[in-house]
């Protein structure tokens, strides 16, 4: 296995601030515009409290999406959704009094989220702050998810007093006008919900946790979940406790308004327990086992200064690597179809000089193996960003240049001109890194039950392998709904 970077694309644009370093959130919205979204920052009266401001790039244009006017304590972008003319991320600002001005003000809270919808089309975006409605303090959004097999989407934010999760649920079609209005349609459905009380940590530990990304799979949520220490002056630091948080749809009681308080529903299962660690990163994965494709939980982790990797089948945790990773900083981290991918790095102070060098490393499900690339140093700050980006900063306040990366791992299977003609279903399975065909890899036929299904709710019928120039078909001998799926 090798890893490396190859640059697509790159923009100078004049911020007026810097980039922190490192940066708090990337957002690759369109590499080849490039449209991006990153955290700036001013210096202040308080070198530990800058002002951060989040910023949108398209092109070599900039526009504030949020200001934050008194400092920060937190922010936050999450990973992007990807359709088919919409890109839609945002996330939370804490300690920031005010959206941008054409979404008005949110005085009297403690936290502002935004939404942002880019359109691919037009590479335009527009943004609106999540406060409203629902009227209970901390309104960032966390992250939505999509369940085709049903035609519905939930979004995710955050609530508070206690801190927990807010869910609105809506109809596929109610979620398409969501994108282009960023306003809450008619008819949805909200929920107010917290972890269980068991297992739980000691009790200065729950007063406050933190969320990170979310599955879902055969009807359940899986939620990463985590743990700081919060001490008797209110501030956090570690040791703490991560956890799987597992809620099945089923279980949420959704209504059309908010409850005062959050319900306690789902299971946990405990990852780590008095130690410092981060809140997990949590994935669908598959591959193949003897033969068979095996569906699993992929979650990466800083634990103690390494970067620990586990499986979760659904009902048992297995540790599959550790890796000592002599880094100091650990930035984000994004699945490439089984590959997790990371950003490292360490910094060294001479006299008033601060020089930072930061590096990609990857773990490889199918190998267990973990690579590195080369080291960056000439830059301020660098992260990754879903599909398969990673992105420097380098320059100063007024002139920042941002180079686009695609992260190459050695195969991205890809399936191109998929037909079905002639109760044939036929296809070309290529690598996406170079479009060359790939022969001899194996392609899956799934029946499924209805058009909104997926492959990982249908039924496997078949298996071929592509020949030498990376064809494959199948033979279809009734009428229905097929998926197909190559897993490399």
């Amino acid at each position: 296995m090798t890893v490396t970077l190859k640059q697509i694309n790159q923009v100078q644009v004049t911020v007026g601030e810097n980039v922190p370093a490192p940066p708090l959130g990337l957002v690759v919205l369109d590499p080849s515009v490039p449209a991006l979204v990153f955290n700036i920052g001013t210096s202040s009266s308080s070198s530990s409290n800058p002002i951060i401001n989040v910023a949108l790039v398209i092109g070599s244009s900039k526009q504030y999406i949020i200001t934050s006017s008194s400092g920060l304590n937190q922010a936050t972008i999450i990973p992007p959704l990807f359709f088919s003319n919409y890109v839609l991320t945002g996330g939370f600002i804490i300690n920031n009094s005010s959206c941008s001005s054409s979404s008005g003000t949110a005085s009297g809270t403690n936290e502002v989220g935004y939404y942002l919808s880019y359109n691919k089309q037009t590479q335009t975006a527009d943004n609106s702050c999540t406060v409203e409605p629902d009227g209970i303090p901390f309104g960032g959004f966390f992250n939505v998810v999509i369940d085709f097999q049903h035609s519905m989407a939930y979004i995710f934010r955050y609530g508070a007093n206690p801190i927990a999760l807010i869910i609105f649920s809506m109809s596929l079609n109610a979620f398409t006008s969501f994108l282009s209005s960023l306003s809450l349609p008619s008819g949805y459905q909200v929920a107010y919900i917290e972890p269980p009380q068991s297992p739980a940590p000691p009790s200065q530990f729950v007063s406050n946790y933190s969320f990170s990304t979310v599955v879902l799979y055969n009807g359940t949520f899986y939620i990463g979940l985590a743990y700081p220490q919060i001490t008797s002056n209110g501030s956090v630091t570690y040791p703490g406790y991560s956890f799987i948080w597992s809620v099945s749809v089923s279980s949420i009681s959704f209504s059309s308004s908010i409850p005062s308080s959050p319900s306690q529903v789902g299971n946990l299962t405990q990852i780590t327990s008095n130690t410092q660690a981060s809140t997990p990163y949590i994935y669908l994965n598959y591959y193949v086992n003897n033969g068979s494709i095996t569906t699993e939980l992929l979650i990466g982790q800083y634990v103690n200064g390494n970067v620990v990797v586990y499986s979760y089948n659904f009902s048992s945790l297995s540790t599959l690597i550790q890796l000592s990773v002599n880094a100091s900083y650990y930035g984000n981290m994004i699945n490439i179809g089984g590959v997790l991918a990371f950003v490292l790095g360490n910094y060294s102070i001479s006299g008033s000089t601060t020089t930072y060098t930061y590096w990609v490393g990857i773990y490889d499900r199918k190998t267990n193996s973990y690579e590195t690339t080369s080291q960056f140093t000439n830059i301020t700050s660098m992260d990754v960003a879903p599909p398969y980006y990673a992105v420097t900063f380098s320059g100063s306040a007024g002139n920042i240049t941002a180079t686009i990366y695609q992260i190459i791992v050695d195969v991205l299977p890809a399936i191109q001109n998929l037909t079905a003609q002639n109760n044939t279903i036929s296809g070309t399975v290529v690598n996406l890194n170079n479009g060359q065909p790939i022969s001899g890899v194996t392609v899956y036929l799934y029946s499924l039950a209805t058009l909104e299904d997926d492959s990982s709710s249908g039924s496997l019928i078949t298996s071929t392998t592509t020949d030498a120039n990376g064809n494959f078909s199948f033979s279809i001998t009734q009428s229905g709904y097929y998926a197909v799926k190559v897993i490399y």
